[in-house]
């Protein structure tokens, strides 16, 4: 592949995604403007559910790091042991609160389904370095999730014990195909489960070629 390829696919990936953290800042606004109870649970939950997948690395890194000294590596899995209860209990007890109902927790999940849907859709539609089909399948997946995350979002109150297990569904679709897609750069399949390994370190920013693959 010539190097003037590579700089028009790198710069497709460059205005995907700033296209898709415009696109989140915007939504992030308009939140915010709303003015509805959804916002001052997002400040919380959102941050505990991260803090949960940092102490959940750390955890990974205290019992995988084998180089690190012995009471370096302990204090790194109790830290993180440490991180994942308090987001749990922090999470608990919002959610035990009396004016958290189904509807809150649809908007919860609704809002970041939107600009997931949006990243598929803008993914699909840009970068020509993926597969054409997987590229089609994420644009399809990521414009009935947008749809289904607005309208859940918007009217939450409907039923929302069954739009949450839609978009929940949606939510394990979008990672399957999300992947599928990332893996056709490399002429690799997801139905390997081995490939999974690849996608995280994809999603973590780390920058492959077909040589690291070997």
């Amino acid at each position: 592949m010539s190097r003037r390829i590579i700089d028009i696919l790198g710069k497709q990936k460059v205005l995907a995604d700033d296209m898709i953290l415009a696109f989140l800042v915007v939504s992030i606004i308009i939140m915010a403007l709303s003015l509805r109870i959804i916002i001052y649970v997002a400040v919380i939950v959102y941050p505990m559910i991260a803090l949960i997948i940092y102490g959940g690395s750390q955890v990974k890194k205290g019992i995988k790091i084998e180089y690190e000294p012995q009471l370096k590596r302990s204090l790194r899995t109790i830290y993180g042991f440490a991180c994942i209860s308090f987001s749990i209990f922090i999470i608990i007890l919002i959610f035990t609160q009396p004016n958290i109902t189904l509807s809150t927790i649809l908007e919860l999940l609704a809002f970041p389904l939107i600009t997931t849907g949006f990243a598929g859709v803008i993914k699909g539609a840009i970068i020509n370095d993926y597969s054409i089909n997987s590229r089609i399948y994420n644009i399809i997946i990521g414009a009935i999730t947008m749809g289904f995350s607005i309208y859940g979002f918007n009217f939450s109150y409907i039923a929302p014990l069954n739009q949450i297990i839609i978009l929940l569904v949606l939510l394990v679709l979008n990672f399957f195909f999300r992947a599928a897609m990332y893996l056709s750069e490399f002429g690799l399949s997801i139905t390997q489960l081995k490939n999974l390994r690849i996608v995280f370190l994809i999603i973590n920013g780390y920058y492959l070629s077909l040589e690291d693959l070997k």
